[in-house]
């Protein structure tokens, strides 16, 4: 089964001003290295891609080899990580539907690439409310 890892902006961007102004949380450094790079680390053997702003798309490509907001639907899973997810630890690719919360937001979410199609727009609130009902949600300490 081909999954696929994701590196999500939520709607929480914004209160990051002015680092993301010029590029999303996923490319900030936090320590040594940025969220995408700790995540490419932690998964080796996957494909991480990104979604963020599409005026960020043009200055991605210049600097990761990666997909930017294209979901590759030849995949049977997708795991989307919120990019304020600092963690050294692995967030299990397969299994059942999960959303993983913490208060209000998503930090992860794992499902059916079939499903993605719904999610056009990646924000914590939207994700919570198309997702009600689609699996298990489980409360992280991240």
């Amino acid at each position: 089964m081909k999954t696929k890892i994701y590196i999500f902006d939520d709607s929480k961007f914004e209160e990051f001003y002015p680092l993301t102004l010029s590029r999303p949380l996923s490319s900030i450094r936090v320590g040594t290295m940025s969220a995408y790079r700790r995540w490419q680390k932690i998964y080796p053997a996957y494909d991480i891609a990104i979604i963020t702003k599409p005026s960020f798309k043009e200055i991605l490509y210049e600097k990761y080899v990666t997909d930017i907001n294209e979901v590759d639907e030849n995949c049977e899973k997708s795991l989307f990580i919120n990019a304020r997810v600092i963690s050294g630890e692995q967030i299990p690719v397969a299994g059942p539907d999960e959303i993983g919360v913490q208060g209000s937001s998503v930090t992860y979410l794992r499902i059916d690439t079939s499903r993605v199609k719904d999610l056009s727009v990646f924000s914590s609130k939207r994700i919570m409310e198309e997702v009600k009902g689609w699996g298990n949600a489980v409360k992280t300490n991240f």
